[in-house]
């Protein structure tokens, strides 16, 4: 690629901008690009010659595009779940802290700062009472494994939701409603919903459908702290002491 308009330069660069963002220190290697695009922006279908150096910097950002891979607590590549039973008491009172109501929820910031939670959604935790509880079940593993492909982190909850349901169906068709903790709000938000406007979510969500009707299940979603182990292969983290008062109930 010899000769090039600033249109096509310009689609070039922009090309590896989205995956670059997750590690936004090799958006350092694009420095002459941007300046002679800024000097021949006037004419956009003008064609001209590729220096070396521009060449090279288109280069180094499709080499570092296997590097970009972030971080995150939200581990896109593998997943899991654990399980735990409790006192039918205990069962009633959790599905009763169950979220039934959807809620708006702003991901954009305000004004160039991050807004407080208040601002970003009006959804609540259950409380200290379900987190204590929570924390003090004796869980078990039920799944660890990794995902086939990458894929959002919403998408992959709400998927780990849908295998927890198929698991209950096909050991019991009895009537059930059980509680599942995620600490997605959007995953949150379909489950209360009954529908989701994204349409893969939609997607995960019809496929329950049948399950759901036909297995009698019922599911209610408590927006909780996530168990880490099981998708990162590790051993679950020793329960704690439940506080005064609810010992005798779990």
């Amino acid at each position: 690629m010899a000769w090039v308009t600033v249109s096509l330069l310009r689609r070039l660069l922009g090309l590896p901008i989205h995956p670059a963002m997750r590690r936004r220190e090799c958006l350092v290697v694009s420095h002459r690009t941007y300046k002679v695009i800024e000097k021949h922006k006037a004419f956009p279908v003008l064609c001209f010659r590729l220096g070396a150096d521009i060449r090279d910097e288109l280069a180094a950002a499709v080499l570092l595009l296997p590097m970009v891979e972030p971080d995150l607590d939200a581990t896109p590549s593998s997943g899991g779940g654990v399980a735990a039973t409790v006192d039918p008491l205990v069962a009633d009172a959790l599905c009763q802290a169950a979220e039934e109501k959807r809620a708006h929820v702003r991901f954009g910031q305000l004004r160039g700062k991050r807004p407080p939670a208040a601002a970003i959604s009006s959804m609540k935790p259950p409380g200290a009472t379900v987190a204590d509880v929570v924390g003090s079940l004796p869980w078990r593993v039920t799944s660890s494994h990794r995902f086939r492909r990458a894929a959002h982190v919403n998408v992959q909850e709400l998927a780990e939701g849908k295998v927890l349901l198929e698991d209950l169906c096909n050991r019991d068709l009895a009537p059930c409603r059980f509680v599942n903790g995620v600490d997605s709000r959007v995953v949150l938000g379909c489950w209360a919903t009954g529908r989701s406007l994204s349409f893969v979510l939609n997607g995960i969500l019809k496929a329950c459908l049948g399950w759901l009707l036909l297995g009698r299940k019922s599911i209610g979603n408590c927006w909780l702290a996530s168990a880490d182990e099981p998708r990162r292969f590790v051993q679950l983290r020793d329960a704690v002491v439940p506080p005064p008062g609810l010992e005798a109930a779990l």
